[in-house]
């Protein structure tokens, strides 16, 4: 039994697909124009695969109301999203946001819409797929994804929210079902 626990965790370490994040990506290119305070929230991580070509990329962003909440705040639902993905070889870009009441409506889908088109724009610079960009959130970071669908200025977009989530499950390179938000 022990030798059968050692081999499935040789397994399971042996197939764990090596990432690297690049946190702090300023998303928007008119720096001249922007306040202090959009400088300062809208920047981008971004998980990706190390040497992997062609892959997926998914735009998440976290909830919070629209009037908290921050890329890198390691909760046990954002962490598992970004790292299952980014074992399944899927590129994750965690975008902040301005926020309420700093700012008010439309702001923040616009911010939401500039990271989208960010990603678009640059990942085929770290070997993703430009015409394999997703995008989902959840609760107030779902809302902006959808903001960001409806918006035809940023062209076509080939899916977002649960239906990457399927995708990786049925392809069979995650081991688990993804965590249900408590």
């Amino acid at each position: 039994m022990r030798l059968i626990l050692l081999l499935l965790t040789f397994v399971a370490t042996a197939a764990a697909i090596e990432t690297k994040v690049v946190k702090d990506i300023p998303y928007k290119d008119d720096v001249i124009s922007q306040t202090p305070y959009e400088q300062e929230r809208c920047k981008l991580d971004l998980t990706v695969p190390v040497g992997a070509k062609g892959f997926a990329t998914y735009v998440w962003f976290y909830g919070g109301g629209l009037k908290n909440g921050a890329k890198d705040l390691r909760t046990e639902y954002c962490a598992e999203i970004r790292e299952s993905l980014a074992q399944a070889g899927v590129a994750v870009v965690t975008p902040d946001y301005r926020l309420s009441p700093k700012v008010r409506y439309p702001a923040y889908v616009d911010d939401a819409a500039a990271a989208f088109a960010w990603t678009v724009k640059h990942i085929a610079e770290q070997g993703g797929d430009p015409h394999k960009v997703f995008i989902g959130g959840h609760s107030a970071g779902a809302t902006l994804a959808l903001g960001v669908v409806r918006l035809p200025r940023h062209g076509r977009i080939i899916s977002f929210g649960g239906a990457l989530w399927r995708l990786v499950i049925e392809q069979g390179r995650l081991g688990r079902t993804p965590a249900r938000h408590r």
